[in-house]
């Protein structure tokens, strides 16, 4: 999943309004960039 370069800030400044919402959506977001990030700093 890319998103043309955005930081993860913007999406959420973008998202907020959904995100505030929908506080499943956003547990499962979280959970997701944790591992993805996990995942880069082991291929370092």
């Amino acid at each position: 999943m890319r998103n043309k370069g955005k930081t993860f800030q913007e999406l959420v400044a973008e998202n907020r309004v959904t995100i505030l919402k929908d506080q499943v959506t956003m547990n499962r977001i979280e959970e997701k960039l944790e591992k993805r990030w996990a995942g880069q700093q082991q291929n370092k």
